[in-house]
């Protein structure tokens, strides 16, 4: 590694511990513009990587392996795609934080989905149950699409990893035959037909308005979209409601019952995502490694080692390897039943009487 005069060496030293962000090239830049630098050696790129690597101010680098998804392809039918988001939240008189979370069907610009959540903090969010409460309400009323589009919320995407493995939600929809897709970072446009979906609710439904409980709101939300699909023309729809202008909207060709969930999701679907799939963790000091929010201990394993994972589909394991390619640990794999993704079946039809649609 070539050598930093001290004065060099004080300025890195600087630089590094007050902006955690700033790699070599950036602060290689940093070094050229400083006039109390003038005449000193300005040391290499490469040089100034070393002396950070040394000191231990670099970050370890992590293997990329993305998600198994294919892109979200045009609607071409009915209820082939969906979009899904939720919208910020915003205060309701009345009911204090609510959080509209609104599903859209691309082909025939149906509103499929409007389900409001009431919470007790500003700072919370909705999480799996709200988002499968959702999916299961439209499903009764619609009948179940192909494909779902939807942001890089950490509930839909692992947007921690560089080797991200699906969430349970993901995993649910999987084994119910509902193909996941991302919006494209970057291009929330692509979003855009469900985005533009949380200003027509919010401007129809709580703009202005006091709501007494939040069974009041939730009706008043299912009698505005019933509206919005039936009676009031779009632009969008050559000026008409979009069931009129796309009546083959009215149910899609894949039905639902509650009862009947369990016999339609299939965990083949999901064996044949993860086998796509490869993921590169971290031993942990105890030789743990946690993948998909599960934890697996591994007997053999090097702690503070890194390793990459596989999935056996044919026996449902997760396979171990180490730096060089050697087999460490097989263990079988956790949190990929129904019973475990579905959730709890029993309060959704709590959801359904209380809210008068069972």
């Amino acid at each position: 590694m070539g050598s930093f005069d001290q004065s060099i060496h004080q300025k890195v030293e600087q630089y590094r511990p007050a902006r955690e962000g700033w790699g070599a090239l950036t602060i290689q830049v940093e070094l050229q513009q400083e006039a109390d630098l003038k005449g000193h050696h300005k040391p290499s790129r490469s040089t100034i990587a070393a002396f950070l690597k040394d000191k231990g101010k670099t970050k370890p680098y992590k293997k990329h392996f993305d998600l198994p998804s294919k892109p979200c392809y045009a609607a071409e039918f009915a209820h082939d795609l969906w979009q899904m988001d939720a919208e910020g939240n915003k205060y309701v008189p009345g009911l204090g934080t609510v959080c509209m979370v609104n599903l859209k069907d691309v082909f025939s610009k149906t509103y499929v989905g409007c389900l409001p959540l009431v919470f007790e903090k500003p700072c919370n969010h909705p999480n799996k149950v709200h988002y499968q409460r959702l999916m299961r309400l439209a499903f009764l009323e619609f009948g179940m699409n192909r494909r779902l589009q939807v942001d890089h919320e950490s509930v839909f995407f692992d947007n921690i990893s560089a080797s991200p493995f699906p969430t349970e939600l993901h995993l649910w929809l999987t084994g119910l035959g509902i193909e996941v897709c991302y919006t494209p970072k970057g291009k929330p446009q692509k979003q855009g037909i469900v985005e533009r979906s949380h200003q027509t609710i919010h401007q129809q439904v709580t703009a202005g308005q006091t709501f007494d409980n939040y069974y009041q709101l939730f009706e008043r939300c299912q009698q505005r979209r019933s509206r919005l699909n039936r009676d009031i023309p779009s632009r969008s729809t050559n000026h008409q409601p979009p069931l009129l202008n796309c009546p083959q909207a009215e149910k899609s060709q894949w039905k639902y019952c509650v009862e009947a969930e369990k016999y339609i999701f299939d965990p083949q679907k999901i064996k044949n995502l993860l086998r796509k799939g490869k993921w590169y963790r971290t031993i942990s000091k105890d030789k743990t490694v946690a993948l998909g929010g599960r934890v697996y201990y591994l007997s053999k394993a090097t702690p503070k080692t890194d390793v990459e994972i596989k999935f056996n589909p044919y026996r449902s394991t997760f396979l171990f390897f180490g730096a060089n390619g050697n087999l460490i640990n097989s263990k079988p794999a956790q949190g990929l039943s129904f019973n475990e993704l579905a959730g709890d079946l029993g309060n959704f039809n709590s959801f359904l009487k209380s809210v008068g649609l069972l």
